[in-house]
């Protein structure tokens, strides 16, 4: 049997628990902690990123998908970074990931729309690109030639879907 990539979709949602330690990670590259990502970036290498759903130093929650990964540095798809202050150390909280094509990229905290506008990096595009790169939780691979991004806190019950959820479905997810 052939088993699913997890990338090439034309729409994702991405969703877990997650209860962090901290929302300030400044003792790490960029401050960003990794909730769940298909995303390797070290040098020389092409062709390793398809997503990253992760904490924004200030607790803030970025989701970007990343459609063309083809050239070092010159990678293209869409994101959507959340105000600070949505994710609260110490708590569980639900966050949620979903892309519906092109700009219409939207982050839920807890069931409920987290704000942010959507943005398209590079050439856009209208598939999540393709990587041989694992699916990570909690980091991710090879970025500067060793694992970073790390989450420091609990992650629980993480989801990847092949399409966009509703809001009425992310909330039933919530309330479960």
């Amino acid at each position: 049997d052939m088993v699913s990539p997890l990338d090439g979709f034309s729409q994702l949602t991405l969703d877990a628990g997650v209860n962090p330690d901290i929302v300030d990670a400044t003792g790490q590259l960029y401050g960003l902690q990794t909730i769940v990502a298909k995303y390797e970036f070290s040098s020389g290498k092409d062709d390793s990123i398809s997503y990253w759903l992760g904490i924004l130093p200030g607790g803030g929650v970025r989701f970007a998908v990343y459609t063309d990964n083809s050239g070092m540095g010159s990678y293209s798809g869409y994101h959507v970074d959340t105000p600070g202050g949505m994710i609260t150390p110490g708590q569980f909280q639900h966050v949620t990931g979903v892309w519906k094509g092109g700009t219409d990229i939207a982050v839920y905290v807890d069931g409920q729309p987290a704000g942010g506008s959507g943005a398209q990096d590079g050439n856009g595009g209208t598939l999540i690109a393709d990587s041989s790169t694992a699916v990570t939780l909690g980091r991710v691979e090879g970025y500067s030639g060793a694992p970073q991004f790390h989450f420091g806190g609990i992650i629980d019950e993480v989801e990847i879907f092949d399409r966009a959820l509703s809001p009425t479905e992310i909330q039933a997810i919530v309330d479960e």
